[in-house]
């Protein structure tokens, strides 16, 4: 349940920072483009998310799912970082 969510959240985290055009020209990616289908998974992956941890264990599922929120924001923001590095390194 906890990796499933923090699957979910770095989908999510992901997909958002591939749709903010400040994080593409951060990352030297410019001319991505998502179609409008995929965009909308920046918002169905985070509530997937929350139902399976709701679906799982109503007790804590808030804090899990801040938890992992927290977890998959950090290594987004590394995993960008890097990609910028590296394709900055490559020019």
């Amino acid at each position: 349940m906890l990796i499933l969510c923090l699957v979910f959240w770095l989908l999510g985290l992901g997909l958002q920072a591939a749709c903010e055009p400040k994080m593409l020209r951060f990352a030297r990616l410019p001319d991505l483009t998502l179609p409008p289908s995929v965009r909308w998974g920046r918002f169905i992956f985070p509530l997937l998310g929350l139902v399976i941890v709701f679906w799982s264990n109503p007790v804590v599922a808030i804090f899990v799912w801040a938890g992992t929120f927290s977890l998959a924001a950090v290594i987004v923001a590394i995993v960008w970082a890097s990609l910028a590095r590296v394709l900055e390194s490559r020019r």
